[in-house]
């Protein structure tokens, strides 16, 4: 195959998005850790409040248990991490 027909086969690959750019990946994946890592650290200050509350072991612990689903579920959500436009780069050589 020529480079030319490469180049064809890529850009047909990507028009029927079967074909990702490595940085769409990259900043989706950094998106998704950056937001795992605020939501786990908003944890605390959700949880605490509940401890000040009561003296049950039990319920604290189920109350956490709720938030982290909560979170969970917030972050499972496809919706999300929507696709981003991506403008194209020529290459350099």
């Amino acid at each position: 195959m020529t480079a030319k027909a490469d180049a064809i086969e890529l850009k047909n690959d990507e028009a029927r998005k079967e074909l990702v750019l490595a940085s769409e990946v990259e900043k989706t994946w950094s998106d998704i850790i950056i937001n795992a890592k605020t939501k786990l650290l908003s944890l605390p200050s959700k949880i605490a409040p509940l401890a000040a509350e009561t003296d049950s072991p039990r319920l604290i612990a189920e109350q956490t248990k709720q938030i982290i689903y909560e979170v969970l579920e917030e972050l499972a959500k496809p919706d999300t991490y929507k696709k981003r436009k991506h403008k194209k780069v020529a290459p350099t050589t």
